[in-house]
Parts: structure tokens; sequence; C-alpha cells
């Protein structure tokens, strides 16, 4: 016996190193690696705000109410270094930073259900994982942090049977914090909302009057900020401009399909998989239990699926070269399994535990609801999103099954899903038509607020020849307008150059070019563009361009540079 402990001790030490190699090496990969075009839209609206523009003001973008985190570490920066080349490197690595911190309060709160070793487990599963393969804190990440600080101060909150108020007040606070970062996570409220509901002992509505309050009073808090000082109907009629201002982002999706329409396609296409490996994994715990003559069908159902699942991502990942948007079918699986699993073994864990873990794992893949709302991607990539709801069923799973004889089974399973899972992270590019995998990059930015990241060569060529132009034409204090719709290489990285007047109403990745920019111009005259900077791919389409047609027909812009990628038209 002493000796069989002894080699299951060394096994969990090969065990700690090897995740810990790979933590170690995912977090390189993550802070030197590619640059998308959803990171470089959240650090320009993030720049912005840091260099004075205020929200629902001059800032008109979706997701402004995230930019306070990322604008704070470039205040900083700019301070310390007064530069902006690098800072993007910066905020990964503080990201990073917040990433581990979050992942070591998890595992204190995990600990209160399991053992010190699933924990870690669960922690290193937690730190492998970010919605879109940056650790730069925009807000996908923002969201999925601040969520997971808000579960874990509910589980010490619970641990306390709501006695001690601080928990209820913390957690209030991440999960208004990840209200601010993902603003249509409001619809997380209404299973929370049943999740108190459900506790009828006085302590718990104690508890719930303490969330609530603490998030109205940090709500009105907040608000009394934004329109302090403004014109309340300017703020009202902004506020509705930025909600119906990205119409890239309703009505039809990036493919051009109507919402619903896309949304009931890719739902076939996550179900279909994963109700294949729920009916394989049932017929194999019956067929394995009559085989072994032992009652165990749940149990082996449950840990062939967590494997089949891993294995379909793996194939997505590394066989068809998806990239780090693969089918994710355990995003969808661990739940069902973890739900189930409550459900089915309600008599030996309690039903306060049930009456816990099923409202928050509900809530948590509602995530995915709010995201697919205003999102102009497939459903299958914004699996990712409910990170957090994956993370709450693998803490379910091994609570359920710790005191068992398999719960060394299910340990083992959740280490493979570890290790594939920092294999996706560490192999795969995030979105480029260049490549899907790290073995495709083959050039170092070596100018720019991208300084120093690892990408492709057009990327690279691309980031160094457009500084270099916009350098020679753009002068500071310049308002600059820029058209692009570049979907590999974001435009918004130019505004960091130089401290310049950002002369669209909008930062996002997927810009529109319509009458609200007229909007915004005649509220803020000094906005309009001195700089008109156009993208060399779109000049054969600019008779379709109606702010372009707009500026040129009512104001005088002479063309002073024709570069590689950008054409620069001066106002005189």
């Amino acid at each position: 016996m002493v000796k069989k402990t002894k080699t299951l001790n060394k096994i969990w030490v090969i065990v700690l190193i090897v995740l810990t190699l790979l933590a170690m090496a995912s977090t390189i990969k993550v802070i030197f690696s590619d640059y998308v075009i959803d990171e470089s839209y959240h650090v320009a609206m993030s720049y912005r705000h840091a260099m004075g523009d205020r929200l629902l003001m001059e800032m008109w973008e979706p997701h402004q109410t995230s930019a306070f985190l990322c604008a704070f570490l470039i205040r900083l920066y700019i301070m310390l270094f007064h530069t902006t080349t690098g800072i993007v490197v910066f905020l990964r690595s503080c990201g990073i930073i917040f990433h581990l911190v979050v992942s070591i309060v998890l595992y204190k709160a995990t600990r209160l259900f399991v053992d010190s070793k699933a924990s870690m487990i669960i922690a290193f599963l937690f730190y492998s994982l970010f919605p879109k393969l940056t650790s730069l804190p925009e807000f996908s990440n923002m969201m999925v942090w601040f969520l997971a600080l808000s579960f874990c101060f509910m589980c010490y909150a619970e641990n306390e049977q709501w006695r001690k108020p601080v928990y209820a007040i913390l957690s209030s606070t991440c999960f208004f914090l990840a209200l601010l970062s993902y603003p249509v996570t409001v619809i997380l409220a209404l299973p929370l909302l049943v999740f108190f509901l459900i506790k009828k002992e006085r302590k718990r509505f104690a508890g719930l009057g303490c969330f609530l309050i603490t998030s109205i009073t940090e709500g009105c808090l907040y608000f009394a900020y934004i329109v302090w000082g403004k014109n309340l109907d300017l703020i009202f009629r902004n506020a509705l401009n930025v909600t119906s201002g990205d119409e890239s982002h309703g009505g039809k999706n990036a493919y051009g399909i109507s919402q619903s329409a896309f949304i009931l396609g890719e739902s076939k296409k996550i179900m279909i998989p994963s109700l294949a490996i729920l009916l394989t994994a049932v017929i194999v715990g019956i067929v394995v239990s009559k085989i072994l003559k032992k009652k165990k069908v749940f149990c082996i159902a449950c840990l062939t699926a967590i494997v089949l699942s891993g294995l379909l991502s793996g194939y997505y990942c590394f066989i068809k070269n998806t990239g780090y948007t693969c089918l994710k079918v355990q995003y969808v699986l661990f739940p069902i399994i973890a739900i189930t699993a409550l459900i089915y073994y309600r008599a030996r864990i309690g039903t306060d535990k049930l009456k816990f873990f099923i409202p928050i794992i509900v809530m948590e893949m509602m995530t995915i609801v709010a995201v697919t709302l205003v999102s102009n991607v497939a459903l299958s990539q914004n699996l990712v999103f409910t990170q957090v709801g994956f993370i709450v069923s693998s803490i379910v799973i091994l609570y359920v099954f710790k005191d068992t004889k398999e719960a060394k089974y299910v340990i083992a399973s959740m280490v493979l899903m570890c290790i594939l899972s920092y294999g996706i992270e560490g192999y795969t590019q995030m979105m480029s038509s260049t490549g899907t995998n790290i073995f495709q990059y083959n050039a170092i930015v070596k100018d720019g607020p991208a300084y120093n990241v690892v990408c492709d060569y057009v990327v690279k060529e691309w980031y160094e020849t457009g500084n270099a132009e916009y350098k020679s034409v753009v002068n500071d204090g310049d308002s600059v307008f820029i058209i692009s719709d570049n979907m590999e290489v974001s435009a918004s990285e130019l505004y960091l150059l130089k401290p310049v007047k950002i002369a669209q109403y909008s930062t996002i990745c997927t810009p529109t070019y319509g009458h609200k920019h007229v909007e915004y111009w005649e509220q803020f005259q000094e906005r309009l563009p001195d700089v008109l900077i156009v993208e060399s791919n779109m000049i054969p389409r600019l008779n379709e361009n109606y702010i372009y047609n707009y500026l040129m027909d009512n104001y005088d812009y002479e063309k002073v540079l024709e570069g590689a990628h950008y054409c620069y038209y001066i106002k005189k």
C-alpha cells in the first residue's frame, strides 16, 4: 500500500511538471504571437479613452464600458515610457498576471469542494483557456475573469451559508465588472435571481439583498460618473447611436445570413456531434458494465463522453487544421454531464449542492446566448465564451466522483483534457487567411504598438510599411479618419502612432461608413477629418462608400501619398 502511494505521488509530480512546462510555453506563445483585429480594436478604443475621449460622448463603440482596465494600463505605459511602441506585449503581460491571479483564486475556491490535486487540475485547465487566444485585457477575457471571480466568492459565501456579507458584496462587484466588460451579460441576472429564490432560508435572502443592493449601488455610481457635467439629452441620444451604430453586428452576421437562421444552422453543427458522443458513451457504458459485471454505466458513460469530446476537438484542431476556433463540443457536453450527475447522485451529495451548482451552470452557459445576440461570427466559435460554465461543470464532475473508486480515472481524464487544451492553445492561430498554426509564423514585427509580436511576413510588412507612411504624412493633433475593411490587419493601430484626434465615432474592427459619421461631426466639429486615409484595396469600391463621397463632395481633399497599402488625402 505504501509503495502504491509513493508511485502515485511520483506520477502526480510528473503530471505537475508537465502541466507547468505546458503552461509556461503557452504563456510565451499568447504574449508574443499573433495580433488579431479584435485586439487592435480594443487597444485603439482604450487608447482614445486614455487620451481623454469620453464614454457616450466622443466614443460610440459598443464595447466602450470595457475600456477601463486597458485605458488605465495604457496611461501607465505612456507615463513610464513616453511611447506606444511595444504596448501590445505589455498589455498581454498584464493580462497574463491577471489570468494567473484568477486561476489561483479559483484553486482556493475549488478546495472547498475537492482535494488539492483536483483543484490544481481545475486551476491549470482554467489557465489554458482564453476566449480569443490572447491574454490582452479585452472585453471577452475580462468577462470571463470577473464571472470566474464572482463564482469563487459565491463558493465562499455558500460555504459560510451566506452569513458573511463580504462575500456577497465581492461576488456582486465582480458580476458588475463582468457586466461592464460585456454589457449583454445582463441577461445572466435572470438565472442568478432564480439561484437566490430557491434558497428558502432567511440567510440566503439576506445574501440576495446584499448582492442586489451592491449591484444597484455600483450601477448608480457608474451612471453618475458617465453623466456628470454632461447634457443628459445628448448622452441618451448617443447611447441610441451606440446600440444601433454597428450595423455589422446586428440583423445579419458576417456571412450575410439572418442571425436567427444562422444560429439554427450552427446549432445543428454543434448538437449532432454532441448527441452522437452522448449516445456512443451510453452504449459503451452499458457494454463495458456488462463485461465487468458491475453497475457502473453512468460513470463509464461520463468518462467515455469526456474522452471522446477531447478527441473530436483534437481531430478538428490537429488533423483538419481549423485553428483555435475548432469545434469544442466539451463546452456543451460537460454542463450536460455535470447537471445529470448532480441529479443522478442527489441522494449522496445532497440537494444543497444541487441547488447551488445547477443555476450557476445554467447562468454561465447563458453567456453564449448573450454573446450570440450581438455577434457576427459562427455559434461554434462563440462556444469559447462559456468557459466559466465549462470550468464549473468540471468542478462538479470532480466533486461528484471524488469519494468513489473511479475518482482516479476521472482525474486522469481531466488531466488529458488539460493537456489537450494546452496543445490547442499552443499549436493554433486565432484567425488568419495565411495559416492556422504556429508553424506558419515566419516574421517578427519591429515597429509600432505590436513591436516584438511574432506573425507571418505579410502582416509584418503591412504593419511596418503602413506605420512608416502614416508617420510621414500625419502630424500631431490632426483629426484622422481611416476607411478600411481589412479583416486580417486592422488599421486602428495607426491611431496609436501619434497623438491625434480620432475622427471615427467607433474604432470597431468591422466598421461601417454611413450617415452616423455626419451626425458625429455635427456634434464634434473639431473631429472633421484633416487627414483621410483609404485602404488601397477599397479604392475600386469607393463610389459605393457613402462617407467618402460625402467628404469629397463637401470638402476639398488633396491626395498627397499613394502608399503600398493606404492612400492619404489632406484637407486643404
